[in-house]
């Protein structure tokens, strides 16, 4: 998960984590994809906003893909600007959920995006 919001950064993957799933997280891009690139646990799912500072999650999918291919993108979207880029991100078969989002609404975000 990159998220640069530290509450968010601590709730969801802790979440996430109980449900679950072993979750990376990071609260940059650099730091994720540092995280990417090293040996370990294969990536299955990035979770990540749409819009972000410094690269779009757009930019961002397309720069983890090189660095971890294979891993599913969702992306969180919250403001009415993210549209455009939101049906970018659903053409290029990634997937999305509206913010704010219940903790079971993204748990089934989740599943769906990696196919379970």
């Amino acid at each position: 998960m990159v998220e640069d919001d530290d509450q968010v950064l601590e709730v969801i993957p802790r979440f996430l984590s109980q449900a679950g799933y072993t979750v990376l997280a990071a609260a940059n891009q650099e730091t994720a994809l540092y995280l990417l690139g090293r040996d370990g646990p294969t990536v299955e799912l990035i979770v990540t906003d749409l819009v972000r500072p410094g690269m779009n999650g757009l930019e961002f999918a397309a720069a983890a893909a090189r660095v971890h291919p294979g891993a599913k993108v969702l992306f969180m979207a919250g403001f009415p600007g993210d549209e455009p880029l939101k049906r970018d991100a659903l053409a290029a078969g990634h997937s999305s959920i509206d913010k704010p989002f219940s903790p079971e609404a993204l748990l089934q975000a989740v599943r769906e995006s990696l196919g379970a």
